[in-house]
């Protein structure tokens, strides 16, 4: 619900202009446990960061606990 509420203030505001906004969702032990990155789109480094975004989010989404 949080996840939501933040995501329409983002956008309503006008900032997903200036900045890369993303949220993912990962379950752990059944819970739904979300994931932001929040990223000035003029950062010089905003393509590595998201990248290891992505790897970190396909890392938690496959692991699999014994």
């Amino acid at each position: 619900m949080r996840s939501r509420l933040f995501s329409h203030w983002f956008n309503s505001y006008q900032f997903q202009e200036e900045y890369y906004a993303r949220t993912e969702m990962i379950r752990d032990e059944g819970e739904e446990n979300y994931i932001s990155i929040i990223v000035k789109r003029t950062h010089p480094q905003l393509l590595d960061i998201i990248e290891t975004f992505d790897k970190q989010i396909a890392m938690f989404k496959s692991y699999k606990p014994q």
